[in-house]
């Protein structure tokens, strides 16, 4: 489903018609998370695993960071949960550069294999 599509527009009006009409915010929240779930799953569906375990990376963040008791165990969470969003950012983003440059570096020296790209 692209942004640019009637799709997406008729999407996008009866989500946010739904929030409206939701009363608590609690309800409004687990209805956007359902809502991103089944939009990731109708454009791309094998990515749909990636984000349940971001969300559920990110809520065991999130419920750490809250019940530590001191200042330094807050920004180890903090500073975890940072490095597991950035972490899964440059794979995604720059495995396929990385797995070609390994290939064009194994034809220059005639390594004779080749890694498929993702």
């Amino acid at each position: 489903m692209l942004f640019n599509t009637i799709d997406f527009v008729i999407f996008f009006f009866l989500v946010v018609g739904i929030i409206t009409i939701l009363k608590y915010r609690r309800f409004q929240h687990i209805f956007i998370i359902f809502a991103s779930v089944f939009f990731l799953y109708y454009t791309n569906s094998y990515l749909v695993v990636i984000l349940i375990f971001t969300i559920l990376f990110h809520y065991y963040i999130g419920r750490q960071i809250y019940k530590a008791d001191s200042k330094d165990g807050k920004k180890i969470f903090l500073i975890a949960g940072l490095a597991g969003s950035l972490g899964l950012l440059g794979f995604f983003k720059y495995a396929d550069f990385a797995i070609a440059q390994f290939n064009i570096f194994g034809n220059f020296v005639d390594l004779g294999s080749e890694i498929p790209l993702l």
